[in-house]
């Protein structure tokens, strides 16, 4: 649990309001943990496209992917 939650004066609440903004908090900090995970993930995830890079000049790549990731490219019709 974060320090802030310590330091948060609730005596003025009543027990059971007290429960219940102690509850938001503790799934405040719950969300906080699982977004902080996903963003870990993410920015790993994108490091690995860098560390890819992009096509190099003597593969034999399709005309139709990407150059970062090589994935292949939806035909875009009118």
């Amino acid at each position: 649990m974060p320090e802030a939650i310590d330091s948060i004066n609730l005596g003025f609440l009543s027990d059971s309001e007290r429960e219940l903004v102690l509850d938001v908090l503790r799934r405040d900090e719950e969300l906080r943990l699982v977004e902080e995970q996903r963003v870990r993930k993410l920015k790993t995830e994108l490091q690995e496209v860098k560390r890819k890079g992009a096509k190099l000049g003597s593969g034999n790549y399709s005309e139709h992917s990407c150059g970062r990731c090589q994935e292949p490219l939806s035909r875009l019709t009118v």
